[in-house]
């Protein structure tokens, strides 16, 4: 037999595809990010547009309408960094969630192989507390910074309304 793999070789098969499998996902995760931070910035460039535009009309426009695109561009800024606050929390999840699972399976080929498993048991309490402290730290900086936008579009309708 020789050591050199054949066509037929399983392992280089397995070598092969775990290659081609990485290229991929390489490839997927670069056009991922290259045309999230292009979206990013042609919105951001929208709404500094927007905001250049409604600086040097206000004082043209009435204060009901200047009021309804304050209102309309608050909304829709808010519902842009809705989605984006929301992208980012389930991409976290997602990536804490591999991290618990990598550490598991850690502590599972520790115990098989009759290795210590404390200080893979103590990185998965981190893990666990770091995942609540973060979803905790979260929640107040979207639910306070929601609030605020949300009381200022208020007295924009307010505003658009007449009240």
């Amino acid at each position: 037999m020789s050591s050199i793999a054949g066509p037929n070789d399983p392992y280089a098969a397995l070598d092969r595809a775990k290659k081609i499998l990485d290229e991929a996902a390489e490839l997927s995760k670069s056009l991922f990010e290259k045309g999230q931070a292009y979206n990013n910035a042609l919105v951001i460039a929208g709404f500094g547009g927007l905001l250049a535009l409604l600086a040097s009309t206000k004082s043209f426009m009435p204060k009901f309408w200047l009021a309804a695109v304050a209102l309309l561009a608050g909304i829709s800024l808010l519902t842009f960094i809705a989605f984006v606050l929301y992208s980012m929390f389930a991409m976290s999840l997602v990536m804490l969630e591999g991290a618990k699972r990598q550490l598991s399976d850690l502590e599972s080929f520790q115990q098989q192989t009759g290795q210590d498993t404390s200080t893979t048991k103590l990185a998965m309490r981190r893990l666990r507390l770091q995942m609540r402290l973060w979803l905790v730290s979260w929640f107040l900086s979207v639910a306070s910074g929601f609030g605020a936008a949300c009381i200022m579009l208020c007295f924009y309708g307010s505003g658009v309304l007449g009240l």
